[in-house]
């Protein structure tokens, strides 16, 4: 099976923008899934990886999580076996590029779900709620997560809601086939040692005149 970008989405409410954002991945050359982590009602087209594999993964009975009737309490669920399942595909070789669509919510666990994946590897989160103050932070973290601000809310299928996924189609593909000719080395395979540094701005000078005495040596 060819390796493909993946794409997070809440499909009780926004499958309609996950498929057409795989028709645009497709029209490039790119092959794609959709994985969904949707939270209460059904999803509203086929998903290549279903809710109920995504909660088998967290280690729990499907039946027993769909008698959660909050989305909040069943949202750790979701995000563990997905990340879990994530992981999998991308220590298979499964999976080229990682790309989730939502507001809140789906931001919220598009990327918790990203962060399991290495640095360098391609990871694009397109999210409605991307300005709102406070919220990058949280979704991005320490993570190499870009963040894609859609401006309109992601519901249905309109010419503005087509425009940004057209175009997220286009970077998530662009970061694959960046990502292919710039390889990053793990951390756990560089035959080198590396050293981390961290410094504030007023320190930057000092840092810099030591990052050079390390490389020295």
């Amino acid at each position: 099976m060819d390796p493909y970008i993946l794409i997070l989405v809440m499909a009780e409410e926004k499958w309609e923008g996950a498929y057409f954002l795989q028709e645009q991945i497709q029209s490039s050359g790119h092959s794609a899934k959709i994985l969904d982590m949707g939270l209460i009602n059904e999803a509203r087209g086929e998903c290549d990886f279903t809710r109920e594999e995504i909660i088998a993964a967290s280690g729990k009975n499907p039946e027993e999580i769909n008698m959660i009737t909050d989305r909040g309490k069943r949202m750790p669920f979701i995000v563990a076996g997905a990340r879990k399942r994530v992981l999998e595909l991308y220590t298979e070789g499964q999976l080229t590029g990682v790309i989730s669509i939502g507001g809140t919510t789906g931001t919220q666990m598009g990327t918790q779900i990203m962060k399991i994946l290495p640095f360098g590897f391609p990871k694009l989160a397109v999210s409605s709620t991307a300005s709102l103050r406070g919220f990058a932070s949280r979704y991005i973290g320490t993570a190499d997560i870009a963040l894609l601000h859609s401006v309109v809310e992601i519901a249905g299928l309109n010419k503005m809601v087509k425009n940004v996924l057209s175009r997220a189609a286009g970077a998530i593909c662009g970061m694959v086939e960046g990502g292919m000719r710039m390889l990053v080395e793990p951390v756990i395979e560089c035959k080198t040692p590396m050293i981390a540094i961290t410094h504030f701005g007023p320190c930057e000078l000092c840092a810099n005149e030591i990052r050079k005495l390390l490389e020295q040596r």
